[in-house]
């Protein structure tokens, strides 16, 4: 899910052409498109905050054949990373600071469960099989009690770290994390520099984790700036973080890639609407139907 949660100052320098936007949108940008049931493939999104505050995050749904956005409920309070399906069919996501939060579908309204315990470090969330995972800026891997939010670590996943963690010398990275079949799917990259175009520090790579024992094995090279993964009807997606193409404001600040599993390439699809900034979490709206074991 879209990334350098822990770098309020290089959200702000990376968002720069979304600011734009958010600004000059009032004259420029067409409305949302609204949400329909027939919009398919539908899915919820939570998008990085424009302001160094962290209060101008989105919660709302992408339809990922058109990128068309809608935004649901007013920005959120705290900027959030990742979208999984809670136990009373609710929405959780991981607050920039560590916090479990959930998010009201209908309303995008917002309540904090607890802390993980992982602070400031605290990277991304995901959903395996009922049971919550959670990665950190060393990328360890932890379960997430989702009653409690309490973290336990499992171990380090073998993905590098992000370089100088924690220090004003910590450079802007890119991870997303999704679980499904069974596994966690991770994509990590650490840049060079704070504003597009971005080369690497670390190369973008696609990982595949195992859940119990946190180990990771490299899949293959993916794209650069991706910022949240998502499966929806048997199709995995990645969103890419972009500057979007001139003339501002009408540019975009996320792009949807098919993602393939098997060596991580990618193929385009759309641009999202200029409405919404960055995706860094999603989920599919048909999803939130499953019979999840933390449901029961």
């Amino acid at each position: 899910m879209a990334t350098k949660r822990n770098n309020q100052f290089g959200i702000a320098l990376k968002l720069f052409m979304v600011t734009v936007v958010a600004i000059l949108g009032v004259w420029f940008s067409r409305p949302a498109a609204a949400a329909s049931d027939k919009a398919e493939p539908l899915v919820y999104v939570v998008t990085a905050p424009v302001d160094l505050a962290g209060t101008t995050a989105q919660f709302g749904t992408v339809d990922l054949a058109t990128g068309a956005f809608h935004q649901i409920g007013p920005y959120t309070p705290a900027g959030q990373a990742n979208l999984v399906p809670g136990p009373h069919g609710e929405l959780l996501s991981l607050t920039f600071s560590g916090d479990l939060e959930s998010i009201n579908p209908a309303s995008g309204k917002t309540s904090v469960i607890g802390a993980t315990g992982l602070d400031s470090t605290a990277v991304d969330l995901a959903e395996v099989d009922g049971k919550l995972y959670a990665t950190d800026l060393s990328n360890n891997l932890y379960n997430v009690n989702p009653a409690t939010a309490a973290a336990t670590l499992i171990g380090p996943t073998g993905i590098p770290a992000v370089p100088e963690a924690g220090t004003p010398n910590m450079p802007l990275y890119d991870e997303s994390l999704y679980g499904a079949r069974g596994k966690l799917y991770a994509t990590f990259d650490v840049l060079v520099g704070f504003s597009f175009p971005f080369t690497a520090l670390i190369d973008p790579e696609l990982y595949v984790i195992d859940p119990e024992t946190g180990v990771a094995t490299v899949v293959g090279p993916t794209i650069i700036n991706g910022s949240a993964l998502v499966e929806s009807k048997g199709t995995f997606y990645l969103f890419k973080e972009v500057a979007g193409p001139p003339p501002a404001p009408l540019s975009s600040a996320a792009a949807v890639y098919i993602l393939d599993l098997y060596n991580g390439n990618t193929t385009f699809v759309t641009n999202v609407d200029t409405t919404a900034s960055a995706v860094i979490g999603a989920f599919p709206v048909h999803g939130m139907g499953r019979d999840l074991p933390h449901r029961r």
